[in-house]
């Protein structure tokens, strides 16, 4: 999936307490009907894209990245889903232990994962030792399809391995225990995964309603979205007070409102799940459940839901 097709606009016309989240910018603004094509049109925030949290991993190289074991993040990932991981090499080549042993490969099912950097900040010569470590260690008869286990030796035992072997002092102390870790390098990039999956199924799931009371709606969960593609034609807009996301343009970077919820608790699952390196379910099935973390908490407030069954705004003519 191109990184376009799964694009957020966000801006402001009308209100200063509410922003308008949408995939494509409307001709009319979805609250009050004025025309945001005209010239003498004043915009509070100009649209600019909410930043996108994957990355196409044959981009990314000498990463740690995450996808989901079947499907994308964007459309079918929910709370039970399994994840994957593998490590890419200094080229984008993703180097993955799988049922059928180490497969390399830079095909499209990476073209939307979450991409974690273990060593930009180091010297170039170490793409170099990294790219060593990596086929060395692949090259193992430990790591083929006769040794594989969905439970005790699987994805995640095969990236952990390979990081310790590179005996980063930063990182070292945190590979020894897979809370640490979650908590470090996984936690921090699924928090802002998952911010931007429910915001996106928000917008894909409303329909326009012409009714310009705030009403109050329930967080959709994510088990009970399906599957469904952006037409060309249909156009969805979602707005909700400033105040709760705190988006900023591209200059100044995207962040949102810091959840409630406790790191501890969601660790505490994880590790209870988990307790050792040898207990991991099938396809590094952590099962971060990055929108169970976010549901609980992240759309508790009022919405405007602006919708359409007027031709008019869904054509954005």
């Amino acid at each position: 999936m191109a990184e376009d097709e799964g694009a957020i606009l966000c801006f402001q016309h009308c209100e200063s307490k509410k922003r308008i989240f949408c995939f494509k910018f409307p001709a009319i603004c979805p609250i009050c009907g004025c025309d945001l094509l005209s010239l003498t049109t004043n915009l509070i925030m100009p649209p600019f894209r909410v930043p996108y949290p994957f990355s196409d991993a044959s981009k990314m190289s000498c990463c740690v990245v995450i996808k989901p074991t079947t499907g994308n993040f964007l459309f079918t990932y929910h709370n039970s889903c399994n994840l994957h991981i593998g490590v890419t090499d200094s080229q984008g080549v993703v180097y993955e232990y799988k049922k059928e042993g180490i497969v390399h490969t830079d095909t499209h099912t990476w073209a939307q994962c979450i991409a974690v950097d273990i060593i930009s900040k180091y010297d170039p010569e170490w793409k170099r030792i990294w790219d060593l470590h990596l086929r060395k260690l692949s090259s193992q008869l430990i790591w083929s399809s006769l040794e594989y286990n969905e439970e005790t030796h699987n994805c995640y035992s095969f990236v952990l391995t390979f990081l310790r072997l590179l005996q980063l002092p930063y990182l070292f102390q945190y590979l020894s225990d897979r809370t640490f870790f979650c908590q470090k390098f996984i936690l921090p990039r699924t928090l802002t995964a998952a911010k931007y999956i429910t915001l996106f199924r928000k917008i894909l799931n409303e329909r326009i309603n012409k009714s310009p009371k705030p009403t109050k709606i329930k967080y959709l969960s994510p088990l009970s979205i399906k599957e469904s593609k952006i037409s060309s034609k249909s156009r969805h807009f979602f707005s909700m007070p400033a105040s709760i996301t705190k988006f900023s343009p591209p200059s100044t970077g995207w962040s949102m409102k810091t959840s409630p919820w406790q790191y501890s608790s969601s660790l505490e699952r994880i590790s209870h799940s988990y307790p050792d390196d040898t207990h991991c379910n099938n396809s590094f099935t952590m099962r971060l459940t990055i929108l169970t973390l976010v549901v609980t908490t992240f759309f508790f407030f009022q919405v405007i839901i602006i919708s359409g069954q007027e031709k008019e705004l869904a054509s954005g003519k």
